[in-house]
């Protein structure tokens, strides 16, 4: 496949932190514990290294 382990579970969560931003009211906290990061700060810098936007920013996308 070309990538690593890491880079495949970062893909995997990333998937599933937008589809609860997108298709759930969970908010962002309940979110980022939801995928295993147990501070919202690190959730934050996680989701916005690889979209380059907030998690909120994201949700509020059409």
């Amino acid at each position: 496949m070309g990538k690593s382990a890491h880079d495949l579970l970062n893909e995997m969560l990333l998937l599933e932190a937008k589809v609860l931003l997108k298709q759930t009211n969970l908010n962002v906290t309940e979110i980022a514990y939801k995928i295993g990061k147990n501070e919202i700060s690190d959730f934050a810098r996680f989701f916005k290294a690889q979209t380059g936007m907030k998690p909120s920013e994201y949700r509020m996308m059409s």
